[in-house]
């Protein structure tokens, strides 16, 4: 039983980059968490959380910090009843599919996972308001944030998607930033009484036209070098005069020749 503990012990401080003097402090963390969770790392970190917030039952955690751990698994994070923010920068994740319902859930960041190449299982956190997830560059699809009718920010620049239409139904956007995809068609962009920011710059935009009914839109960036049409100058002086006097439009560098 000891040398399992032992054993255990030592895989944690290696894992947290903490060398010898985490592994003296692993008893004051609260290490038998780790037990609940499949991924090692994740359970080290959640075993950390709870203890610097001296709680007593993981379902009182609120906001979970994980950055650049390894973490390859979400199992176990149901758990967390009462989890509402999320942050897993830098892991190893290929999916969200691991991760359980999660309803209390109104933020999370996926950003710099390499190897993801899909949301899916993100779905089960019904109740999500903002998506991070720059810096993912295999992430191609999104479908599984089609029903998370409560989003209200979704940030995926420089990923690898080029379909969006699962922001179709999400009528509360308030925020969107898809800068450097392959986005062609924004047509699920449309009807977005909130949006307020949008940036999709060095997207292959076929046209702005969709756009043209969101009113309340305060800055539009929509550019770069794979964004060379001249045909959408018309479109964009059309934007241009349904949107605030205030309102801030980046166009594409030829609509400025």
């Amino acid at each position: 039983m000891f040398l399992k503990v032992f054993k255990r012990m030592v895989l944690m401080a290696l894992l947290a980059g903490g060398g010898f003097l985490l592994l003296l402090k692993l008893p004051q963390m609260g290490a038998a968490y780790t037990d609940q969770f499949a991924d090692l790392p994740l359970g080290v970190c959640v075993s950390y959380a709870m203890k610097k917030k001296e709680l007593t039952d993981l379902s009182q955690l609120k906001k979970l910090s994980c950055q650049k751990k390894g973490i390859t698994s979400l199992e176990g994070l149901e758990q967390l009843t009462g989890l509402e923010e999320l942050y897993l920068q830098g892991n190893d994740l290929t999916s969200l599919e691991s991760m359980g319902d999660m309803p209390a859930l109104r933020k999370i960041s996926v950003a710099s996972n390499k190897q993801m190449t899909t949301l899916k299982g993100l779905e089960r956190a019904e109740n999500l308001e903002e998506l991070q997830a720059n810096l993912s560059s295999e992430l191609s699809d999104i479908s599984a944030i089609a029903q998370l009718t409560e989003l209200r920010i979704v940030a995926a620049m420089q990923d690898n998607i080029s379909d969006i239409s699962a922001l179709a139904q999400l009528s509360k956007l308030e925020e969107v930033i898809l800068n450097y995809n392959h986005i062609s068609d924004i047509s699920a962009l449309a009807d977005k009484p909130e949006l307020k920011r949008l940036q999709i710059y060095s997207n292959p935009v076929s046209s702005v036209e969709p756009l043209l009914g969101n009113a309340s839109m305060q800055l539009v960036g929509i550019g770069g070098k794979k964004q060379q049409k001249r045909h959408l100058c018309e479109d964009m002086g059309r934007l241009k005069s349904r949107l605030s006097a205030d309102a801030v439009i980046y166009g594409p560098e030829v609509c400025e020749s």
